[in-house]
């Protein structure tokens, strides 16, 4: 979620000043090529606002950047009624500050002819470029790329669409076999989604292929995919690719006992209840009416950890050819015939896949529901509530968790040492947020977070105590020495991965750490003491103690 800044404050900072355009003149006898470049206010790569100092010989022009506007409002309290976004106040700048440099090129240009043309282009054309690269990385990962096979589905689809634009995506709708289709651009990724509408299509154009969008989802993209029962070996491809598969051509989702009155006698225009969706409301947003759904239906590997079952049909519901005669055992029977599935891979990136383009159509979304077998009705299908939470959830709007803050120390002091004794108490603490669907920071609460003391082998494992916005643990170190690791590994449906692994040493006790006096030692004690006294008692006696000199005897 972009920050928020004072108005008043963009328009201070941004307002052009003469003397930021002109740099002082350095020439040296020596050096005649030294040139006057005119000193400029522009945004680097990570949208950071920066005064560019004046260009020397072999140095770069554009690679010394001092000052920042990366900062919020200051005035009192820190709330400012007048606001606007980081991204729109910073583009809405750099498209100025174009019209204005280019002025200013053509006005020094006429005033100071030590200066070619050739280096005013290429220094107007490096800042033109500079400047498109920063409002790019002002805007958030917006850029959306959304394959479709007809121009109709634009229509068909519109509130779909307008759900995404109203959140401010930039959609760039392209045919699906487009021979200049591209994911990227001078190298780099143009898209940061892409939602692939086009079920029939049976090979990707451009430069667009299974690999490409692989390559795609390995590098964070996350991938919205909607099928049908005229399936093409394109979409069909990628989702193999992913762990998915489609069932064959020409089959369609059946259920005699669940099908809305709309439906044509087939029996495929069925009715998803909210029961036969995994029970994870960051993905489904906890629907309460039926999803209509047609559509060919998936099949997915149970042993897979990285596939997530997220809609399936009910328990008398079946994948086949509707023109068929049923004489084979179908593809998939009753829970196992998935409707929508996705898949999380190791780097957090999503892809979901639904064998039902019509799912996201306006007529679904509108459309009430009329169970023809028990003549349930509803005003309203849930399509439009559950397809939102779940493009919410595939675009990284929700389920996502981050790590805020990490600390450790012993429990009398409050700063972490370089390393600690055996049997020290400690106290770790982890901070970890969860973005809600308005891009805001809470925090997480759950009680199943677990942290390990690992040195090959988890020497303890213990749940953390969620405590002051954080979660907290008070152990005692083992009597083992080593180096050691504090890892949290945490990984829940439906939201990204928490790893943190905190490196400490533990070292024994020193020669003056360890007891003088061992209690067990007592009787060792005693006996030493005991047998030297004896010793002192003994000399004593034998040295100091004479017998008496005998009598003489008498005749």
């Amino acid at each position: 979620m972009s920050k928020n800044y004072c108005a008043e404050q963009f328009e201070d900072a941004f307002t052009p000043k003469l003397s930021n355009y002109y740099g002082p003149t350095k020439r040296l006898p020596d050096h005649p090529r030294w040139r006057k470049v005119p000193t400029r206010i522009i945004a680097n790569d990570r949208g950071h606002l920066a005064e560019a100092q004046d260009c020397v010989p072999g140095r770069n022009p554009f690679g010394h950047y001092h000052g920042s506007w990366d900062e919020p409002c200051h005035h009192p309290g820190n709330h400012c009624e007048n606001t606007i976004s980081r991204s729109a106040a910073g583009i809405a700048y750099l498209k100025i500050q174009k019209e204005l440099y280019a002025a200013r090129v053509e006005e020094l240009q006429s005033k100071h002819d030590f200066i070619s043309k050739r280096e005013y282009q290429w220094l107007l054309g490096a800042n033109f470029l500079l400047l498109s690269n920063s409002a790019e990385g002002l805007a958030d990962n917006k850029d959306v790329l959304v394959l479709i096979e007809n121009i109709i589905i634009r229509d068909t689809h519109s509130q779909f669409f307008k759900s995404l634009t109203d959140r401010n995506y930039q959609l760039t709708f392209k045919y699906a076999d487009d021979s200049t289709l591209d994911l990227k651009q001078f190298g780099e990724y143009s898209y940061h989604h892409v939602i692939i509408f086009a079920p029939t299509t049976t090979e990707f154009g451009g430069y667009v292929n299974v690999k490409a969008l692989t390559d795609f989802v390995d590098n964070g993209g996350n991938v919205l995919v909607a099928g049908g029962p005229q399936l093409g070996e394109a979409v069909r491809d990628f989702a193999s690719e992913c762990g998915v598969e489609f069932d064959a051509p020409n089959t369609s989702v059946i259920d005699h006992h669940n099908f809305d009155e709309m439906d044509n006698g087939d029996h495929t225009l069925i009715i998803a209840d909210p029961e036969d969706a995994i029970n994870v409301s960051v993905i489904t947003g906890g629907f309460k009416n039926p999803v209509l759904y047609r559509g060919v239906g998936i099949s997915t590997d149970p042993t897979n950890p990285l596939l997530i079952n997220i809609l399936h049909g009910s328990a008398k519901s079946y994948s086949y050819d509707t023109k068929r005669i049923v004489l084979q055992y179908p593809t998939t029977v009753g829970k196992n015939t998935q409707l929508v599935t996705a898949l999380q891979a190791r780097n957090d990136a999503r892809v979901v896949f639904t064998g039902s383009i019509e799912m996201f159509s306006d007529t679904f979304y509108s459309s009430p529901v009329v169970n023809k077998v028990t003549n349930k009705r509803f005003e309203h299908s849930s399509n439009s509530e559950f397809c939102d939470h779940l493009l919410r959830w595939t675009f990284k709007e929700s389920g996502v968790l981050r790590v805020a803050n990490v600390s450790h120390h012993r429990v009398d002091e409050l700063i972490a040492r370089h390393e600690y004794t055996i049997t020290d108490e400690i106290i770790y603490r982890i901070d970890i947020a969860e973005k809600d669907e308005n891009g805001a920071w809470h925090d997480y609460v759950a009680e199943d977070i677990q942290l390990e003391l690992v040195r090959i082998d988890p020497f303890i494992r213990r749940n953390l105590k969620f405590k002051d916005h954080g979660y907290e643990m008070r152990m005692k170190l083992p009597d083992v020495y080593g180096v050691f690791k504090l890892v949290v590994d945490y990984h829940r449906i439906g939201y990204t991965s928490v790893f943190s692994a905190t490196q400490i040493s533990v070292r024994p006790f020193t020669h003056t750490q360890y007891e003088r006096f061992i209690t067990s030692a007592y009787p060792y004690y005693a006996s030493a003491i005991s047998m030297m006294l004896g010793v002192f008692f003994f000399s004593f006696v034998y040295l100091y103690l004479r017998e008496g000199k005998p009598k003489a005897k008498m005749d």
